[in-house]
């Protein structure tokens, strides 16, 4: 059960996600998910037995984040262009490191904006990538020792590997455009654009078909996600992608599993950067079916 309210506390924190500078992409969206949600991605491998496999000694160093959690002063994204400046390290010549902060707990963390899209960030990266460079950064800003504190972000980023999937657009590699899909007891798919990330299962669900007297609850399962086209415009781009789901009905009484074929269609508004367009969200039902098994 605890658990189970961690994974919430998660998704409630990602909808809380604001709108940022006009210079946000995916990688810095995805970063600004994983720091502002640190101790949701913690506390599951702390459980016992651990779920991450952390041994003892990495218990302790988990935990010991989590009591200083409260002292973190932040995430900053910053590169040349910007103020303050971060382009070279002083008497270099050097870009400055993806990360840097103060070497104390809780300092805040400055990224380099300019190197975010570098290895290991590129688009359609894992998203466990994101998720082992974080955390394993909280872990080193304050001890100083990379080998321990790397391999116990290894660790957590499997974990979270498991359960968060990425499905982007390739077709276009500068519009930074994602479909981040996790799956644990029930099914949360997240659109992310330049921006945010965009919970969709409300719009989904509204739109899945159940008996008379019952409606669409829960998402259960996925399959054949993906993009099927994009095209794109001066001012903003049009994409299209189609989902296989199984879900649950429910009404006073009772529960049904259920299946359904799916499309959709979305907006993004921009020239540069994309914003998704939510009034222009369209979904399909094509086949639906009790009993709730996907076609694979």
């Amino acid at each position: 059960m605890k658990k189970f309210f961690v994974f919430i506390f998660l998704f409630q924190s990602v909808s809380s996600l604001a709108q940022v500078a006009a210079n946000t992409d995916l990688p810095e969206v995805k970063l600004r998910m994983i720091y502002m949600n640190r101790d949701s991605f913690i506390k599951p491998c702390i459980e016992s037995p651990s779920p991450c496999a952390l041994a003892p000694e990495e218990l302790k160093q988990a935990s010991d984040l989590l009591a200083a959690s409260p002292m973190f002063e932040g995430v900053e994204f910053s590169g040349a262009s910007w103020v303050p400046q971060l382009p070279t390290t002083p008497g270099t010549g050097k870009l400055t490191p993806l990360y840097t902060s103060e070497k104390r707990m809780g300092a805040k963390i400055t990224i380099n904006s300019a190197r975010l899209l570098n290895a290991p960030f590129k688009p359609v990266a894992p998203y466990e990538l994101y998720v082992e460079s974080m955390l394993g950064y909280m872990f080193f800003q304050p001890s100083q020792k990379l080998a321990p504190t790397a391999a116990l972000a290894k660790k957590f980023s499997l974990f979270w590997g498991q359960l968060f999937k990425s499905f982007g657009l390739e077709q276009l590699k500068e519009d930074r455009i994602e479909l981040l899909v996790f799956k644990n007891k029930e099914v949360r798919i997240l659109l992310l654009d330049s921006y945010q990330a965009h919970f969709l299962n409300a719009e989904i669900m509204k739109n899945l078909k159940c008996d008379a007297g019952s409606v669409a609850n829960v998402i259960t399962n996925y399959a054949n996600l993906g993009w099927t086209q994009y095209k794109t415009s001066s001012m903003g781009s049009k994409a299209s992608g189609r989902m296989q789901l199984t879900y649950e009905c429910a009404s006073t009484t009772a529960r049904q599993a259920m299946a359904a074929d799916l499309t959709f269609e979305t907006e993004f508004l921009g020239a540069d950067k994309k914003q998704w367009n939510s009034a222009n969200f369209l979904v399909k039902v094509g086949a639906s079916r009790r009993g709730g098994a996907v076609r694979r």
